[in-house]
């Protein structure tokens, strides 16, 4: 790809924008962003065009990024990257928006690292890709993510990505070791077939979604067990937690938590009253108690009154030696 084949952009493509941007555009007269597909030298590129509108309305565009499907850089005109999160600027002095021309700002084209300048943007000519007969197949349609090129990329490694899409399960869409899995194993798409619903109902960990399919185990009580897994060893206070419970013990105790109801930190306080109790913690009546929230407060009074006790004890000596 090179930049003197850069065309400029095409009347029917400037009509696309203008009709997307009557429905889309959120921002007012601020900058927003739209692509379009087209051919450079025979690669598929899409090029992403800068809109702006003046004081009175009137829009204008221009051409600010070019990427190609299989080009390792991009180039960009008249726009800047700006670091932690600031998004992006463009100059607009050459068409009379701005008063003073931005350092960044000359008209001419740079290469770049695609990574930092590839703003998201509606791509106005989808259907252009039914031109490629290596895409005409690929579900582009029901894409709806930031890039439709890396959609196209990981598309042509993993070509199952067609399948995934097909069958509603967007949340897996982006997933290489899902992907790959499909690949190995034909099973595994008919077994995402039966739990699409369970899946996509709510956010599930791809780690989940495989174990459960090896396991052939609930989806659902896995996630909620690898979500407890995940809040205990965030938070130092549940340190205890961890020393009793592990390996096929732990499931035991994820399950023991949803039937009760119980949080990890009214658990974490029965265990400390219990172990100050000098209570067998090895023992399910004590691991495990039958009604948790009537045997908690029991054993917090227990806590109570024997610290209580120690204390009392403490400041009688403490007073005979004085």
């Amino acid at each position: 790809m090179k930049t003197e084949y850069i065309k400029p952009i095409p009347k029917y493509i400037l009509g696309e924008i203008r009709r997307v941007d009557q429905r889309s555009n959120t921002v007012g007269n601020g900058l927003r962003f739209y692509s379009y597909l087209t051919k450079c030298r025979k690669e598929l590129v899409k090029i992403t065009v800068a809109v702006r509108n003046d004081r009175k309305g009137n829009a204008y565009y221009k051409q600010v990024a070019v990427h190609g499907i299989h080009s390792e850089k991009c180039f960009v005109k008249d726009m800047e990257y700006q670091y932690f999160g600031f998004g992006y600027r463009v100059g607009w002095h050459a068409e009379g928006l701005h008063k003073q021309k931005s350092f960044y700002e000359d008209g001419n084209w740079y290469d770049a690292e695609i990574k930092y300048y590839n703003p998201y943007s509606i791509t106005v000519n989808s259907n252009y890709l039914d031109k490629f007969p290596e895409y005409r197949y690929s579900a582009y349609s029901l894409y709806h993510g930031e890039c439709i090129l890396d959609y196209l990329r990981l598309y042509e490694k993993y070509p199952q990505l067609e399948y995934v899409l097909k069958l509603g399960l967007t949340s897996l869409s982006r997933s290489v070791m899902i992907l790959k899995f499909i690949g190995k194993d034909k099973n595994f798409i008919k077994w995402l077939i039966r739990n699409k619903d369970i899946i996509e109902s709510t956010y599930h960990d791809i780690a989940v979604i495989i174990k459960a399919y090896k396991m052939g185990l609930p989806i659902d009580n896995l996630q909620h067990n690898s979500n407890i897994s995940k809040q205990i060893r965030a938070d130092s206070g549940l340190k205890s937690i961890r020393t009793y419970f592990k390996g096929a013990e732990f499931n035991s105790f994820c399950d023991y938590i949803n039937k009760q109801d119980i949080t990890l930190h009214a658990y974490r306080d029965y265990l400390t009253a219990c172990e100050y109790l000098e209570l067998d913690m090895n023992e399910n009546k004590n691991r495990y108690p039958h009604d948790f929230k009537y045997w908690h407060d029991m054993r917090i009074d227990e806590y109570n009154t024997a610290k209580n006790l120690v204390q009392a004890k403490q400041r009688a000596e403490m007073e005979a030696k004085f």
